[in-house]
């Protein structure tokens, strides 16, 4: 190893020493860069600094403030020389477009497919799937935000037992929403799905309920779905393709308890009558050998008394017999003598 190496390995730098150091290739001369306006930030009456976003990337700008964008999200052309220096804000190095606005540019926009959910299945209220998955309600999932969770277990009442499976998940965009669906519900064989949160401040916080994509990845789920986004005062999309909705979480939560007191309240009365039934059968039953035995010990009473009558009448027309035999007799000993 040369000795020039090892010099060079040993020099010790401080972060801005080592940035300056490091040669960036740059355009040589005026440049010109089109992007979005993300930020504004004026500067006495001298300069506008701002941010300029591309696709993927950003980089910083200084304009004269006559030449400068106007407002933020404009789509603007900067042209002007480039700067490549330490940042003192941020890691790394900063990229300064120093120039003018020169121009604007059309965003180009991506248009998604329309998708149009389709139900196939008959709706299914939720009386109905308590009495038909009463035994299955561990395969019963109810998502929704922390509040909207806090208020559908409100609606319960205290109810000790909830075999059903609770998870918060992200609502703030349908891509978050659905991925965390989709992680809760992994191996799993959902039953029901149900959908709980609070109500929105604003119409923003409503967007994915309207989302067709939402709505249809929720339908292919092929269960019943149940929602309780907490709206009283308005209407979305996810509500008509749901089996039922509920107006807040709180209200579904009392419905739930309601289904499964009546449902409970309907086994144990079956049950009662089934062991009424019980009871009736072996009452029946009990009558009936009753009835037999009465009728067997009739007919051994009939048999021995008509053998006990068949006997007197033996007797009594031997004695007959015997008496007539006599009265003979003795006339024709009369007769004689």
């Amino acid at each position: 190893m040369n000795s020039s190496t090892e010099i060079q390995r040993n020099i010790e730098f401080v972060p801005e020493q080592l940035l300056e150091s490091l040669n960036v290739s740059k355009p040589a001369g005026e440049v010109f860069v089109r992007g979005t306006v993300t930020q504004l930030n004026p500067y006495k009456d001298l300069w506008v600094y701002g941010t300029l976003v591309g696709r993927d990337c950003a980089i910083s700008f200084r304009c004269p403030p006559d030449r400068a964008p106007k407002k933020i999200n404009d789509t603007v052309i900067i042209g002007g020389n480039i700067t490549v220096k330490p940042s003192s804000i941020h890691d790394g190095l900063t990229v300064l477009l120093d120039g003018v606005v020169t121009g604007s540019w059309e965003k180009e926009y991506k248009t998604e497919p329309l998708v149009i959910p389709q139900r196939q299945a008959a709706k299914i209220s939720l009386n109905q799937f308590v009495h038909q998955n009463f035994s299955e309600l561990g395969n019963l999932v109810i998502v929704g935000t922390e509040r909207g969770l806090s208020d559908f277990n409100s609606g319960l009442n205290g109810l000790s037992e909830s075999p059903w499976i609770q998870a918060k998940v992200r609502v703030s965009s349908s891509q978050l929403f659905l991925s965390d669906l989709a992680d809760v519900i992994r191996d799993m064989e959902v039953k029901g799905l149900v959908i709980v949160r609070g109500g929105a401040s604003s119409d923003s916080g409503m967007r994915i309920w309207d989302d067709a994509s939402v709505v249809n990845s929720l339908l292919e789920l092929e269960c019943p779905l149940y929602t309780a986004i907490g709206h009283s005062d308005g209407f979305v999309m996810l509500d008509k393709y749901a089996d039922e909705s509920f107006s807040t979480p709180t209200q579904f939560g009392s419905c739930l308890l309601y289904a499964l007191t009546a449902y409970s309240a309907k086994i144990h009365q079956e049950k009662k009558l089934a062991e009424v039934s019980n009871d009736k059968d072996l009452l029946e039953n009990e009558l009936s050998n009753s009835r037999l035995g009465f009728q067997q010990t009739m007919a051994e009473k009939e048999k021995d008394y008509l053998a006990k009558l068949e006997k007197l009448t033996s007797q009594n027309k031997t004695l007959l017999f015997t008496s007539v035999t006599l009265g003979v007799l003795l006339m024709v000993s009369v007769f004689i003598f």
